[in-house]
C-alpha cells in the first residue's frame, strides 16, 4: 500500500486560462469548495469541442506527479483529461493520464508513475450527458506528492461528518434535513523516517496551519482511489513521538477533512 499526501499545489501560483468562462477559471486558484466560487464553463459547453478545456502554466517548467479535481458537478460517466505539454511549435505533449468521478463524489484524481517535468498542463472533460448542461469545478490540485517510505499504519480511520436536523412531531415522526456531510481521515503514520519529520512533516504542517486545502490518498493503487481521496484541510493529531528510542521510527498522526 502506497500513500501520498501533497501541499504544493502548481495551480495556486500559475497563469490559468480557459476555453469557456462563465464563471472565471482564476476561481479554481481558491481553497474554498462552493459551487459559486468556482470555474463554471458557459451553458452547452461540456466537452472537449465545446470548449471544457483549462490549462495551467506555471514559470518555469515544473515537476509534476498528482492531479484532481474536486467538489465538481461532473457525472460518473465524465472523462477528465490531464495532459502534460512542452511549449515548441507545436507544443509536444510529454505524457497524460485519465480519470472518472465516482456518482455522488463528484472527484477525479490520477497518479503518475513518477515525477515528471514540463511547461505546462491541460485538463479538458468529456462530459456530455451532463445534465447541468455546464462544467462546474471549484477546486483543482496538480503538483508533487511525498509518499511515505512506510505508507499508513492500519490504525488509520475513515469516516464522515455529519450535520442533520431532524424535526419530530408529537407522535414521533421524523423529519430529518440533512445540511452537509464531509469525509475525513485520521492518518496514522507510525514508523516516519527521522528525515521526513523534518523534511515533509514539518514543511506540510507550516502550510497546513494557514488553513489551505492538502490532498491525502491513502492508496495510489487502490480500486476505489476515486472513493477514498480526499482534499481538504489537515491538522495534527498529536506531536512527534520518539516511541522506538534510538531507531529512526518517529510516530505522527493527523486528521485531514474534507472542504466544502
Amino acid at each position: 500500500m502506497t500513500a501520498l499526501i501533497a501541499w504544493n499545489n502548481l495551480v495556486k501560483s500559475a497563469t490559468l486560462a480557459a476555453n469557456s468562462e462563465d464563471l472565471p477559471i482564476g476561481n479554481i486558484a481558491t481553497d474554498s469548495g462552493s459551487a459559486a466560487d468556482a470555474w463554471q464553463t458557459e451553458d452547452g459547453d461540456v466537452t472537449l469541442a465545446t470548449g471544457a478545456l483549462f490549462t495551467v502554466t506555471p514559470a518555469p517548467a515544473s515537476t509534476w506527479r498528482v492531479f484532481g479535481v474536486f467538489r465538481t458537478n461532473l457525472t460518473s460517466d465524465a472523462v477528465v483529461h490531464f495532459g502534460l505539454w512542452n511549449d515548441g511549435s507545436p507544443p509536444t505533449l510529454v505524457t497524460d493520464v485519465t480519470a472518472s468521478p465516482v456518482n455522488g463524489y463528484g472527484q477525479a484524481v490520477a497518479v503518475l508513475p513518477a515525477d515528471t517535468t514540463a511547461d505546462f498542463l491541460q485538463v479538458y472533460i468529456e462530459d456530455s450527458g451532463n445534465p447541468d448542461n455546464h462544467i462546474n469545478i471549484p477546486q483543482v490540485f496538480a503538483g508533487t506528492a511525498w509518499f511515505p517510505a512506510r505508507s499508513i499504519g492500519f490504525s488509520s480511520t475513515v469516516g464522515r461528518d455529519v450535520s442533520r436536523s431532524d424535526v419530530t412531531t408529537r407522535a414521533g415522526q421524523v423529519y430529518p434535513t440533512l445540511n452537509f456531510r464531509r469525509r475525513r481521515w485520521n492518518i496514522q503514520l507510525e514508523s516516519l523516517l527521522t528525515a521526513e519529520v523534518w523534511g515533509q512533516v514539518d514543511d506540510l504542517l507550516m502550510l497546513a496551519d494557514t488553513g489551505t486545502n492538502l490532498l491525502f490518498v491513502p492508496d495510489i493503487a487502490s480500486s476505489y482511489l476515486q472513493r477514498e481521496a480526499v482534499f481538504g484541510q489537515l491538522g495534527a493529531l498529536a506531536d512527534v513521538s520518539f516511541p522506538y528510542q534510538s531507531a529512526d521510527r518517529r510516530r505522527w498522526s493527523a486528521q485531514i477533512v474534507e472542504r466544502l
